[in-house]
């Protein structure tokens, strides 16, 4: 394959931000990213939680 300069520089920037989204991930344990989903989730307004008003 011949890749001109800038297609090799975009994939090589490519590489290195996956490489950085995996270790942001890997950083943080299971239990740490539940507990972060669970307070995201509590601090949302139910989308029920107001009833209707009129008829139907």
């Amino acid at each position: 394959m011949n890749l001109t300069e800038s297609e090799k520089a975009y994939h090589l920037v490519l590489k290195k931000r996956e490489k950085q989204r995996i270790e942001s991930i890997l950083k943080e344990s299971y239990r740490d990213r539940l507990q972060k989903f669970n307070d995201n989730l509590a601090s949302l307004s139910e989308h029920f939680d107001i009833p209707k008003v009129g008829p139907g």
